[in-house]
């Protein structure tokens, strides 16, 4: 039984979550071969400020502007409104947990399951 994988990638410079989140996927289905898997640990380092964007011949620069005010806009919301003013529709699903574990400490209970029930 394996008890962790480990992986790493560098990757050109990116700050919306779409992006970030195929790099992670990208990563585990290379490695992971199969069992259960009960925790997932990610970070990212090498930051540069944001008003950098490095651009190739194939992307699309309009698709990427109105990604980009599309996750300012969320990120208003948000700041103002709380985290769960803008979420995606499975969380409404039956067996979604989200909106009860926002309520939770880093997503866990402190003192005990009481949160989850």
């Amino acid at each position: 039984m394996k008890k962790s994988i480990n992986a790493q990638k560098k990757i050109d410079p990116a700050n919306l979550p779409k992006t970030m989140v195929g790099h992670v996927l990208e990563l585990f289905r290379k490695k992971y071969t199969s069992g259960a898997v009960r925790q997932i640990g990610v970070s990212y380092g090498g930051f540069v400020d944001e008003n950098f964007t490095l651009l190739s011949l194939f992307d699309d620069v309009e698709q990427i502007e109105k990604e980009n005010r599309l996750q300012t806009a969320i990120d208003v919301v948000r700041e103002q409104f709380g985290f769960l003013a803008i979420q995606k529709g499975t969380v409404l699903t039956e067996g979604s947990r989200n909106i009860e574990r926002s309520k939770l400490i880093g997503g866990h209970s402190a003192g005990g399951l009481e949160g989850l029930k």
